[in-house]
């Protein structure tokens, strides 16, 4: 059995006072199977922005299979 790998990143935008987050996951070969972006319209720590990239990215992964 194989085993999926998921990467997060977020940004911070101190212009517009907003963050950014994304996540990519690939298969156990290395294939590309989905990746998502968004924008928060709070800024937060970098801490922060990366607990909620991780987390949206594994609620996406939970409701997607």
């Amino acid at each position: 059995m194989g085993q999926d790998w998921l990467n997060v990143d977020a940004g911070f935008h101190d212009e517009g006072k907003v963050g950014s987050m994304g996540f990519c996951c690939r298969n156990s070969n290395g294939t590309f199977v989905t990746a998502a972006t968004s924008w928060k319209a709070n800024r937060v720590s970098v801490v922060e922005g990366e607990a909620a990239a991780l987390l949206e990215a594994m609620q996406f992964a939970r409701t997607s299979g």
